[in-house]
């Protein structure tokens, strides 16, 4: 029989409420759907017959305009908000309108809605909403809304809910390809980064007159006064990230992809069919029919795709996100296990590499963080700190440190006003770009989440509403700048007037690429290469062409002085320099040593690509003595042969090696240059002879990057855990390359390894036992099961008496 997982006991205050006797049985509804179906009118209708209940909501922004369509109709004193950063709780208040994270499951409601549920899918935030289907029920109603995707699996893990389709209100019909300066008024053209948004936006500037922004990283003010300028018709386009596919209710008639691909957070990937049903939805509200196509540039939908998104049919959702809800507070090791413990259902997949449980192993590595969480009232603080959202989504660096220094202070009572002033002090100021502002928005932000947790400061209330002020003040500066920087009326004339019989004028370029003469734009410049204003005309462009060659002079000038750390390589193998791309590493002689493969840039004349091609063989062996600088035989310092022979072996495998390779040379050593070698970081393991530096994470990401760029493969982001699950788009080859050892079912870092291997020989050395240790599987991250498969990989084995032995 199928374990009846939503009744399960569960120690947090999260609890299913028992109906009162005398009660109406309480009934359970799934209404699912496509986009403008009136869903979650629908939900706020029957929210209103109820004497008390609760809706979740997947947004921010969409809380709060529920909320207020709620208080309209019930009045302020009896509607609660409550958001991870925003919490207006009236002593009256019946309703209760929040984040589906922020849920007050510790009190009975008659009525309880969830909105969006298919939802329980997305990695980061999807175990929510699965907790929530499983758990959260109104004493009278519940009430599930979401798209028919998860159909089938609401049935297997709900089924005592009752499921109703509801039909969408207007036509959504494919419309082809359209050119961006023929886009119909009332469009919104989508993209998928912020830069790509820029950029579209910069062109409807030109085109139409200007353009409102919708991106997830703007903050709820921001994004509301963008989408009313819009809405009140001062603009007629909008470009938007799919931000827009959840939490905005627009007056669209049609929507325009620009690229059908992304970016997750882990790996760019084609969109589903219904995220891109979930954003082409958009088109059409209530009874107006919509359109959907896409731009000239990226060619038409397939026909496939195009009748899938009409029809509504996609395929079904195969598993959701769980995590284990009844957490272990006895200690950061037992705190772990719980939280990655098995989904007690084939249906419901482990969260694996969440956001809060990355914060949390990265600061269980400072013992003094370990030492403060000595009781099952710190382990929950600790818990409580590592959940606070990382709104920049910068998680390897900023955010872990301010989280820990948060924790070590709360563990002696509220953090202190006189430490917290001057880090919200700092984020007060107005000045700077777009992104700069964005990135002030998302650290106050983190601060306003502070001050809505419980006895976290000395005066909450205070720093509640200061935050609040600085918030709305920083999101209207932002709405300005975004409005300044896209929305201008002026035309080409004005250029043309400034520009005609007066020579050349000098191009200035902006801090994100716009060539502008006598005050107009006439392209963008991204690194090396210009791209022309395609709108102007012929006569114009033979104008402008000596101010353009005099600027591209300038910027060859600057790249060729500019210093090692300005130019980057990103996760795709290219050599960028200010947002554009000169360059691409490719295979070259050896593992070690790739080549630099200059960009076509057509602008630039020979002696100009010269200059450039120079300045990159120089920026290319900076670049690999930054990895393999540990590995160069110093001149003057006296090595013998065998240990200058293990440095250029380890050189050219990038930093490890087995240990039987080295063999002989290592017998050759002698005891001074031993000890050289181990100065620069060199570990002689059982296994592996490999260098401790290259081990760090941004050296593995360098180390992979080697091996793809080496062997012509698409560049692939490993994982920087000590271990993690194998799968096929993990070669071996590059698993070496990259310092870690292919074990059962997953990739050890080589340390860890030499860890793993030195406790176990130690704990079986004598008779054996039939007792596994646990420390291998909390160094390995991984359960218990997979750290005893990686022990039989390492030739360990249980014989007849259950005793391990080799």
């Amino acid at each position: 029989m199928r374990p009846n997982i939503a009744s399960a006991p569960r120690s947090s205050p999260q609890t299913l409420h028992i109906t009162p006797p005398g009660t109406p049985a309480p009934t359970i509804t799934a209404v699912l759907g496509p986009t403008n179906t009136g869903k979650t009118h629908h939900a706020i209708q029957r929210l209103l017959r109820h004497r008390s209940g609760v809706i979740g909501v997947p947004l921010r922004l969409l809380a709060r305009e529920v909320y207020e369509r709620v208080v309209a109709s019930a009045g302020p004193a009896a509607v609660a908000l409550i958001t991870g950063e925003e919490k207006e709780v009236p002593s009256t208040a019946r309703y209760f309108i929040c984040t589906v994270e922020s849920m007050p499951m510790g009190r009975p409601f008659e009525f309880l809605a969830v909105d969006e549920v298919q939802l329980a899918r997305h990695p980061e935030r999807g175990h929510h909403f699965t907790d929530r289907l499983l758990h959260a029920r109104g004493t009278r109603e519940t009430l599930f809304l979401g798209a028919e995707t998860i159909a089938p699996l609401l049935r297997e893990l709900v089924p005592e809910a009752r499921q109703r389709r509801q039909s969408r209100l207007s036509e959504l019909c494919h419309s082809g390809t359209s050119k961006l300066a023929r886009l119909p008024h009332r469009s919104a053209v989508v993209a998928f980064s912020a830069h790509d948004v820029y950029e579209l936006a910069e062109q409807f500037r030109s085109r139409h007159g200007g353009a409102a922004l919708v991106l997830g990283a703007l903050s709820p003010r921001a994004r509301n006064a963008q989408v009313a300028m819009y809405q009140a018709g001062e603009v007629q386009h909008l470009v938007a990230t799919d931000a827009i596919g959840l939490g905005l209710n627009l007056e669209l008639e049609h929507v325009a992809f620009s690229s059908l691909r992304k970016f997750d957070g882990r790996t760019h990937r084609d969109l589903a069919l219904d995220e891109l049903a979930q954003i082409a939805g958009r088109a059409g509200r209530h009874r107006t029919d919509g359109t959907f196509g896409t731009l000239a540039g990226l060619g038409p939908l397939p026909d496939r795709v195009a009748h899938a998104i009409e029809r509504h049919h996609f395929p079904a959702i195969q598993r959701i996100y769980y995590r284990n809800p009844t957490l272990d507070y006895q200690s950061i090791r037992a705190l772990r296990r719980s939280l990655v413990l098995a989904p007690p259902h084939p249906l419901l997949a482990p969260v694996e590499d969440a956001g809060d449980l990355q914060v949390l192993d990265l600061l269980t590595l400072d013992p003094e963080i370990t030492a403060r969480a000595a009781t099952p009232e710190r382990v929950e603080l600790f818990w409580e700190v590592c959940r606070i959202p990382d709104f920049r989504r910068t998680l390897a660096g900023t955010h872990p440190r301010l989280l820990g220094q948060i924790f070590t202070l709360l563990c002696d009572g509220p953090l202190p006003d006189d430490w917290v002033e001057p880090r919200v002090a700092a984020l007060e100021r107005s000045e700077g770009d777009i992104e700069v502002l964005m990135g002030r928005i998302a650290d106050i932000r983190t601060w306003t989440y502070i001050s809505h947790r419980e006895h976290w400061l000395e005066q909450p209330r205070t720093w509640q509403v200061r935050t609040r002020e600085i918030e709305d003040k920083l999101s209207d500066v932002l709405h300005e700048r975004l409005t300044a920087r896209f929305v201008d009326q002026r035309r080409r004339a004005f250029m043309a007037e400034n520009l005609a019989g007066t020579g050349a004028k000098p191009a200035e370029v902006d801090a994100l690429g716009r060539v502008r003469i006598a005050g107009s734009c006439v392209g963008r410049v991204r690194g090396l290469e210009f791209e022309i204003d395609p709108s102007l005309e012929a006569p114009m462009r033979r104008t402008i062409r000596p101010s353009i060659s005099t600027m591209l002079q300038a910027r060859v000038t600057d790249f060729d002085q500019a210093p090692s750390s300005d130019i980057e390589l990103d996760a795709e193998a290219a050599v960028r320099w200010k947002r554009g791309t000169v360059a691409r590493l490719v295979q070259g002689t050896a593992l070690n040593q790739p080549r630099v493969r200059i960009a076509p840039l057509p602008a630039l004349e020979g002696s100009l690509r010269n200059r450039v091609h120079g300045r990159l063989s120089r920026w290319q062996e900076a670049w690999s003595e930054e990895l393999l600088g540990p590995l160069t035989a110093t001149e003057g310092q006296a090595l013998e042969a065998a240990a200058r022979g293990i440095l250029y072996r380890l050189r050219e495998e990038l930093g490890s090696l087995p240990r039987r390779s080295l063999e002989e040379l290592l017998k050759a050593l002698s005891d001074p240059d031993r000890k050289s070698l181990a100065a620069r970081g060199i570990r002689m393991g059982r296994h592996h002879v490999y260098v401790r530096p290259l081990l760090r994470p941004w050296a593995i990401q360098r180390r992979a990057l080697h091996w793809a760029v080496h062997h012509g493969r698409p560049p692939i982001a490993l994982p920087t855990e000590p271990s993690f699950a194998r799968t096929e788009a993990h070669p071996v080859a590059l698993l070496r390359a990259a310092g870690f050892a292919p074990l059962g079912p997953r990739a050890v870092r080589h340390d860890i390894l030499e860890r793993v291997d030195a406790l176990l020989r130690r704990q079986f050395r004598s008779r054996g036992t039939g007792d596994f240790p646990l420390e291998p599987a909390s160094w390995m991250g991984c359960s218990l099961a997979e750290a005893e498969a990686v022990a039989g990989a390492l030739g360990w084995r249980r014989d007849p008496r259950g005793r391990w032995r080799r």
